[in-house]
């Protein structure tokens, strides 16, 4: 087994020059999510008319953040994991599994920094606030909270919502390696298309599920989530379409670092003198 391990490594090394620099760049990303996660943001000012947004009740996260993590790290390498014993491809598999990470986090990183500056109140902000919250809109609108820090520092980071995040960069970065892998878009009347292509949407409807959820637990309003969501639309495109080929191409199944090299300029033509 550590013979084998050893092997695995020695070519991820030799097919990347630059794992280590790879893997650094991911655990700096890491620890920089984590310190804004804990955070203090900034405290927006409630206006007296805005009051019903906030009043909704408090309950807990019908999916909490740390096991939804776990679930799509598990899911992804389940998955790359199986295509790797189909494709026996280590280059792929190494890639597929920087790309997950890259996207996951940095996509997450980013919406920690805008929920700091933002500081939209969560619709159950109120129940975070207050132990008894107060019937007066003004009173409620000043908002003068009287529990612990950092659950009112939490109510103020609605805006956008890193459930919606992590879900669509992790669940949307699979389907399109699963595309990419099962060659859905790039095979037309290929066997078993329905299969392939169920395979490749399950990921996004799971996605879409765990940012839905986030508006049924009264945890962030709509727009939070549709922002959210697009944040991690667009980091999944991009962290994959720097390994890999996009969905329609004639060859998606192989990595960019598969293509061709780039052509060569011709040699300069020989000097032609007239007489």
């Amino acid at each position: 087994m550590i013979n084998w391990l050893k092997l695995k490594i020695a070519k991820c090394l030799i097919m990347r020059d630059d794992i280590i620099v790879e893997i650094c760049s991911r655990i700096i990303i890491i620890v920089i999510f984590v310190i804004t996660d804990y955070a203090a943001p900034f405290k927006r000012k409630i206006q007296p008319e805005e009051v019903w947004l906030y009043r909704f009740p408090h309950s807990e996260d019908f999916i909490p953040f740390k096991s939804l993590q776990i679930f799509i790290i598990a899911f992804a390498i389940m998955i790359i994991w199986g295509i790797y014993q189909h494709n026996k491809n280590v280059q792929d598999a190494g890639s597929a599994i920087l790309g997950i990470t890259l996207s996951m986090y940095l996509s997450t990183t980013v919406t920690n920094f805008i929920k700091l500056v933002v500081g939209r109140p969560r619709p159950d902000f109120f129940e975070r606030c207050f132990e008894q919250p107060p019937e007066d809109i003004n009173d409620l609108a000043e908002a003068k909270c009287d529990r612990d820090d950092e659950i009112v520092d939490q109510g103020y980071k609605s805006f956008p919502s890193g459930h919606a995040t992590i879900a669509f960069s992790g669940m949307l970065y699979m389907s399109l390696y699963i595309a990419h892998t099962l060659k859905v878009f790039a095979q037309r009347h290929s066997r078993y298309s329905s299969i392939r292509l169920c395979a490749t949407i399950l990921p996004v409807v799971v996605a879409v599920l765990v940012a839905a959820s986030r508006t049924a637990d009264y945890h962030h309003h709509w727009q939070d989530v549709l922002v959210g969501s697009l944040i991690g639309l667009v980091f999944a495109y991009m962290c994959f379409r720097q390994s890999f080929h996009g969905p329609l191409h004639k060859s998606p199944h192989l990595p960019v670092l598969h293509a061709s090299p780039p052509l060569k300029s011709p040699p300069p033509m020989a000097e032609v003198h007239l007489y």
